[in-house]
């Protein structure tokens, strides 16, 4: 009997029903459908270049995991004063089979040139799919720096046949205080 309760307790897990939950790679125990949080498992965002400055495109790298294969896709951006809002969705048609495993998810945003000065990216997932609200998932604070001057150094590679010149940026900033 005790064989039997161990069976359907696997079989409930390994279906994913409400309730059974899902060890992520990082041990952390999340639950499916709407028991879980906008967030999934984790999120987190990248600034590139990391260290920019007001003359350098500026990119948004948004990553994480997700309970399923249905996962957050980028919807849109907006900045306001030196605040950047990064908006993901997760929005499919009613339906839609999704796998029961925990799958990485990544999108880029091209923002642009910023003005010098400190800057807050703010991604918020919306989970129309699941019917879960939407939820601030990760933030991080930059600088755009002013660019005093570039520097380019000569590099010399140096092989038994050939010497090889390649060029090394250096970009120099403002001491900070």
């Amino acid at each position: 009997m005790r064989r039997m309760g161990l069976l359907i307790a696997t079989l409930v897990a390994l279906a994913g029903l409400p309730g059974a939950g899902v060890k992520t790679a990082s041990g952390q125990e999340t639950f499916p459908s709407k028991t879980r949080q906008a967030c999934g498992p984790s999120a987190q965002i990248n600034v590139i270049p990391s260290l920019p400055t007001q003359d350098d495109d500026v990119q948004v790298s948004a990553i994480g995991d997700w309970y399923d294969t249905c996962i957050p896709a980028f919807q849109s951006h907006q900045i306001d004063n030196n605040v950047i809002r990064v908006d993901a969705i997760v929005d499919y048609p009613p339906g839609t089979g999704c796998g029961d495993i925990i799958t990485p998810w990544k999108f880029m945003v091209d923002v642009g040139k910023l003005l010098t000065g400190v800057y807050e990216v703010n991604l918020y997932i919306t989970d129309t799919f699941n019917q879960v609200p939407t939820a601030l998932c990760a933030t991080k604070s930059f600088t755009v720096f002013t660019e005093v001057s570039r520097i380019y150094l000569p590099i010399i590679n140096w092989t038994l046949d050939k010497a090889e010149e390649t060029r090394f940026l250096m970009t120099l900033l403002p001491k900070s205080n």
